[in-house]
């Protein structure tokens, strides 16, 4: 899919709690790429993460939302006052979800509660026509020989 960061900044910047949005594509934990959208609030507001993210469901592709929205006081900026997109901060990894509660098992197969005591099925020769044949042009010139 294309994707293009000035759509997605466009698209946060109109989140009224949002004052200026850059997003760019950074290394994922999975050793891919993902998006990040860093975001400065509008004056002293806060910025809440969640209907940001809610916003951007509902208005971009799902491929377009970023995976990570970092929130920032102010961006870095270069010598010619640009944003320093090399200088934002990496999005903290992810918490897993810790539960207390046993994960439920998978239900057995009616096979697979002894299949550890069965031998492992044999293989199967697929070509069993040419083994057929061959002995039998075997036991022929076998019998030729003998003559």
């Amino acid at each position: 899919f294309r994707v293009e960061p000035g759509q997605i900044e466009v698209a946060t910047e109109a989140v009224p709690t949002v004052a200026q949005a850059v997003v760019a594509a950074r290394p994922a934990p999975d050793g891919g790429q993902q998006l990040v959208a860093w975001v400065r609030p509008e004056g002293s507001a806060v910025v809440d993460v969640d209907s940001v993210r809610t916003h951007l469901t509902n208005t971009l592709p799902t491929h377009m939302v970023p995976a990570a929205i970092v929130c920032l006081d102010s961006f870095p900026v270069t010598v010619g006052g640009k944003v320093d997109e090399r200088a934002l901060p990496d999005p903290e990894p992810a918490e897993p979800e810790v539960s207390l509660e046993p994960k439920p098992r998978a239900p057995k197969q009616e096979g697979d509660y002894f299949a550890h005591l069965a031998p492992p099925p044999k293989a199967k020769n697929k070509d069993k026509g040419r083994e057929k044949r061959k002995k039998q042009l075997q036991k022929k010139a076998r019998k030729k020989n003998r003559r």
